[in-house]
């Protein structure tokens, strides 16, 4: 697989859910995001809508790309012929062998 390098340049935001699993979020506000997720209403004045870090990482890696879809999607239809369904702990698309440096700089 080819390298891909990208910046994360802008202000970031730290988010804490009490009523999650995974709680603490670390929130990028790009100009990507106001493309992907712009959200129309008082709070955010039609303002870019923050994504999360493992979210923009996974855009920028193009995961889950059209054939991870592809495959999840025929693995749900076997599934649900059979009349099963996915494990509630197991997720959906997996891309294993990957290893990535991030370097992180509070400016």
């Amino acid at each position: 697989m080819a390298v891909k390098s990208f910046v994360i340049e802008g202000g970031v935001k730290l988010a804490y859910f009490s009523g999650e699993d995974q709680s603490r979020r670390v929130l990028v506000e790009t100009a990507e995001s106001a493309a992907d997720a712009t959200v129309q209403g008082p709070d955010t004045a039609g303002g870019p809508e923050p994504v999360c870090l493992e979210t923009y990482i996974a855009q920028q890696l193009t995961f889950p790309n059209q054939a991870e879809f592809d495959a999840v999607y025929k693995r749900l239809e076997e599934l649900r012929t059979q009349g099963l369904r996915p494990a509630a702990d197991e997720s959906d698309i997996t891309r294993e062998g990957m290893n990535l440096r991030i370097t992180v700089e509070v400016l």
